[in-house]
């Protein structure tokens, strides 16, 4: 399955040319993008990529300085043998490990056309630089640009919010076979009165209460969502998958440490909270906001809140859908009287179910992640983070697999296996043909 002289070769060319940074590319991969977007997209070039010929930000995104909301380059050179390339980067946080697995993907594209004289892909490569106030423009893209992004298979990294979640923790090499889903909604009421004293808080009717009445009702303080079928359409993985979930080691102490807590909700720990984590449907409240009649007068919290509103973002996980989960809040709303607060669709998309462990992709990048690391890979049911990968093939023909990479000691490593992979995808393609 996996070219052992290609593979040779690749340690061959590693020890002459290192994937892990040296310290002068550390420094400028650490800064913020404009330090390093003109050389990778200078190298994208010597590659064969094209400069990105579509429109890649928006009004309501615009780009921050030089950056780009969302990057987008191709090379189209073997249409049979395509491969779709997704990185995130995020505008906050840790600059250097957001940058790192971009800087890995683009090293073992250069290692195989070094080694074979070609690079015998077509590859499309799409980057997301991700801002905290955007939450639909990935998405919308991705939908708007489906026939233009078709590939036979799609390489999908989600380091950052593998990371985030401590799922790397162990700095052992994740293959992730799935991701939620996700869906915003707006809900906000107001009070039919003019402002009105707090005195006459027993008489004179409140929106800030009535849309706290609402939410209480929506979920309980053991984390249960009281939607009615909200769980009902709920897929769980195979049995291999879950018990890779079960293998993880626990990571409560290191989220507890990093945000601040004595204890994480439920004191979930170990095969708990991992499975909570990766398989269990959430709803947060993001935002609440209550308002007095006039939102210039001189309140000095003393009047009944007449405008009121909240948001409400649920991560979903395989089998459900984002428009049948609104459709459930809206009907607990109304089967409870509060048919006074109005609900607005924000955002959404479905989650992408597990791929087969047998998907010949899935193989492909679990020999080239085990030859890599030299140790075996988990292989896990889905990502913690939501992403929308469902919309690039809404029938869910799109072989594709996720990456994460556990720590930087294992860029190396993770470079190897992207290597690796692409050089095995390309040669299964051409055999097929």
């Amino acid at each position: 399955m996996i070219d052992t002289t290609f593979y040779a070769q690749l340690q061959a060319f590693e020890r002459t040319h290192p994937f892990i940074p040296t310290e002068r590319v550390g420094e400028v991969l650490s800064s913020a993008p404009e330090a390093w977007l003109d050389q990778f997209q200078s190298r994208l070039v010597q590659l064969g990529f094209t400069q990105p010929p579509l429109a890649t930000s928006t009004t309501s995104h615009p780009p921050i300085g030089k950056i780009p909301t969302l990057f987008y380059s191709e090379r189209c050179a073997h249409p049979h043998s395509t491969l779709l390339l997704y990185n995130s980067y995020s505008l906050s946080g840790n600059q250097l490990w957001h940058s790192l697995p971009i800087f890995a993907y683009l090293q073992a594209l250069e290692a195989v056309k070094h080694i074979l004289g070609d690079l015998p892909l077509s590859i499309k490569w799409l980057i997301h630089f991700q801002q905290d106030t955007e939450t639909d423009l990935l998405p919308a893209f991705l939908r708007a640009n489906q026939s233009r992004l078709q590939a036979n298979a799609c390489l999908w990294d989600d380091t950052i919010g593998t990371s985030e979640a401590g799922l790397n923790a162990a700095s052992a090499p994740l293959l992730l076979l799935g991701s939620k889903g996700r869906l915003g909604v707006g809900l906000h009421t107001t009070s039919p009165q003019a402002a009105s004293h707090s005195m006459h808080g027993g008489i004179a009717p409140g929106a800030s209460w009535r849309l706290l009445w609402a939410l209480q009702s929506i979920k309980d303080e053991h984390e249960q969502i009281h939607l009615k079928g909200f769980y009902d359409a709920i897929e769980l993985p195979t049995e291999e998958l879950l018990q890779a979930t079960a293998e993880l080691p626990d990571s409560a102490e290191l989220l507890r440490q990093r945000w601040g807590l004595p204890a994480l909700a439920l004191d979930l720990e170990g095969l708990q909270l991992h499975y909570t984590q990766l398989l269990v449907p959430t709803c947060s409240l993001t935002t609440l906001i209550g308002l007095p009649f006039s939102a210039n007068a001189s309140d000095n919290g003393e009047h009944v809140v007449t405008h009121a509103q909240a948001n409400l973002d649920f991560h979903l996980v395989a089998g459900q859908i984002p428009e049948r989960v609104y459709t459930q809040l809206r009907h607990h709303l109304d089967a409870r009287a509060f048919h006074d607060i109005q609900t607005h669709w924000r955002y959404g998309y479905p989650p992408t179910p597990a791929q087969a462990p047998d998907v010949p992709f899935v193989q492909l990048a679990r020999a080239s992640s085990e030859l890599a690391y030299g140790q075996r890979s988990a292989l896990l049911p889905t990502t913690a983070s939501s992403q929308p990968l469902a919309l690039l093939a809404p029938q869910h023909s799109l072989p594709f697999v996720i990456t994460a990479l556990a720590g930087e000691a294992e860029v190396s490593a993770f470079t190897r296996q992207t290597a690796l992979l692409l050089a095995s995808f390309a040669q299964r393609k051409s055999g097929e043909r």
